[in-house]
């Protein structure tokens, strides 16, 4: 992929990441991991760029679609912290250990 991320594939993939979250977000959070397990579906992307797409979505779904960064211990639903873009590393991506914590998104802003 030339030039990527800056080349059209990545906006293109970009988008649609984002609409799988804009698709579920009203009914339930969606864990940042989540993002990353959608990409894996591609073999040619590596990590880097699998975190790349995910942290440009997660970029415009708090800037553009009302959508809010929390920390959520598994399996509840309740929010334990609020987070911002600035708190985003490579880690969030990874999925929580049992009754671990984890990054989500949420609709709106958390309580």
């Amino acid at each position: 992929m030339s030039g990527f991320p800056g080349n059209a594939e990545f906006g293109r993939r970009v988008q649609l990441l984002v609409q799988d979250v804009l698709d579920v977000i009203d009914m339930s959070s969606y864990g940042l991991c989540e993002l990353i397990w959608t990409l894996n579906s591609d073999d040619a992307l590596s990590q880097a760029q699998k975190i790349a797409i995910a942290t440009e979505s997660v970029t415009l779904l708090l800037r553009d679609h009302g959508v809010s960064l929390v920390q959520l211990t598994w399996p509840s639903e309740t929010p334990t912290q609020s987070l911002a873009l600035a708190d985003v590393d490579a880690a969030s991506f990874k999925a929580p250990a049992a009754a671990g914590s984890y990054t989500a998104l949420v609709r709106g802003r958390p309580r």
